[in-house]
């Protein structure tokens, strides 16, 4: 039951249809599927589904006619595809949109934040569109949400990337390094009540106040993370005016940002702003087939000049926050196979490497990134750079199993076997696989010709090395 308030506030939205819209709320939510452009799966495009529509907004979109088990498909757990509500995909076209308004030298290679993250959907969207020199900052203030980020963003394969735990106060005093700054804000959650009934049961006046305050908070900081010329993506998953245009409003008269029509408004039932004349995109589900969202795009006056790539000389010269040698040996178990990882990898821009806070998983940032993590770190809290490479085994380094689902991982580097249906599930319960004609090692499982992760064959068997913490438990 849709709280009495909320019917309440959608009859003083202004130009709406209202019984339309209040009907459409009580009705099942859409569910859809974007492919990775990234991973693109051997003959078979649409990752399996079938009586799937196109998504108008977003070519690499799918909406399916009922929401299977998810878990059942491989595919999902390699990063070939994202379950995602088809509004929320609007954010590929508007990452395009956002590149055009940069400079070419700056647009070829930008920074990008997406300052409230998890867990990446909106920011695997932005990724699909970027040019593969983009070094993209995923940011999480909620730290119970960082796993589910750090999880996808992992699968989807993005080597140039800085996972972060902060506040976004703490990118505003790092100063204005971003040209794209998407702002997903926490919200009163009102377009997810057709498949969230805590959304419905915790709305109220109040909320959608608190709420508002807080965007205009995050905002502010944003503004001053981006650079002369940069691109402001300001979303909620709102319908009330407070929320939505009196937001954007603020951000052209108090932030000082100049509104931009996406030209998207109209494809596929999007419908524009209900107040004021700052171009967004509303999706209402009586009038797409989505749930709600609404979007509006920002450009910050100036310009800046395109990012100084500064790169990485070598693998090993590097040093942690508190001065050590990240290669160095502590005696008790064998040094960091430098060399070893430095195969393992595009030799794209020099590579930098980083144990994580256990001392057991060692993580290769691109050298191209290295200037972007260098300004972060005295600022803000990064939990994440670039790939998880390898992984201590006892007292040896190994490649860790999410080093193959990285794009920017050497396929000619460990031999690739493909998997059935039946044991690729088997190998993501983490269960011990038996290989034929495979030689022994280290050994690339995939299914439909997309990397699942690891093995190590010892003959009769092979150790699963796919990681503990993201097994299936149940089927």
């Amino acid at each position: 039951m849709l709280p009495e308030g909320f019917r309440a506030m959608a009859g003083t939205l202004p130009g709406l249809d209202t019984d339309a819209f209040l009907a459409a709320m009580e009705t099942a939510p859409s569910v859809g599927i974007r492919l990775n452009p990234l991973k693109p799966v051997a003959s078979f495009p649409w990752a399996g589904y079938s009586d799937v529509q196109p998504v108008e907004w977003c070519a690499e979109g799918a909406r399916l006619p009922e929401r299977p088990v998810f878990t059942l498909n491989p595919l999902l757990h390699a990063g070939a595809f994202y379950v995602q509500d088809p509004s929320s995909m609007i954010y590929a076209p508007l990452t395009e949109k956002a590149l055009s308004l940069l400079p070419p030298e700056v647009g070829a290679a930008p920074y990008v934040l997406d300052m409230c993250a998890s867990p990446g959907g909106k920011t695997s969207a932005m990724m699909s569109r970027l040019p593969r020199e983009a070094v993209v900052v995923a940011n999480e203030y909620v730290a119970q949400r960082i796993g589910a980020l750090r999880e996808n963003m992992a699968k989807w394969g993005w080597s140039r990337l800085l996972v972060c735990n902060s506040d976004s106060a703490d990118f505003a005093n790092a100063g204005e390094l971003f040209d794209i700054i998407a702002v997903d804000a926490p919200c009163s959650g009102e377009g997810m009540m057709r498949k969230d009934e805590d959304a419905r049961a915790q709305w109220s006046p109040s909320l959608v106040e608190q709420c508002s305050a807080l965007q205009r908070e995050i905002l502010a900081n944003a503004v001053k993370a981006l650079r002369p010329g940069g691109v402001l993506i300001y979303s909620t998953c709102t319908f009330n005016l407070d929320e939505d245009e009196r937001n954007a409003a603020y951000i052209v008269s108090d932030l000082g940002l100049e509104p931009v029509d996406s030209g998207l408004s109209g494809i596929g039932g999007i419908l524009p702003q209900l107040e004021g004349d700052i171009p967004a995109l509303r999706f209402m589900p009586h009038a797409t087939d989505g749930e709600g969202l609404f979007a509006a795009i920002f450009r910050k006056p100036g310009e800046s000049p395109a990012h100084e790539i500064r790169r990485a000389s070598s693998l090993d010269g590097r040093k942690d926050k508190k001065g050590k040698k990240v290669a160095k040996d502590d005696g008790k178990r064998s040094a960091i196979p430098l060399p070893e990882v430095g195969k393992w990898l595009e030799d794209e821009s020099g590579w930098r490497l980083f144990p994580d806070r256990s001392g057991t998983l060692l993580e290769a940032l691109p050298g191209a990134a290295s200037p972007l993590n260098d300004s972060l770190s005295p600022f803000v809290r990064i939990v994440g750079r670039g790939i998880t490479a390898a992984e201590l085994k006892g007292k040896e380094w190994a490649p860790a199993s999410e080093l193959v689902l990285s794009c920017a991982w050497r396929r000619d580097v460990f031999p690739y076997t493909e998997l059935s249906e039946e044991e690729a599930l088997r190998y993501l319960r983490r269960e011990a696989l038996a290989l034929e004609d495979v030689p022994k090692g280290y050994v690339t499982v995939g299914y439909r010709g997309v990397p699942l992760g690891l093995v190590k064959n010892i003959g009769k068997r092979a150790n699963n090395l796919y990681p503990s913490r993201w097994k299936i438990k149940f089927l």
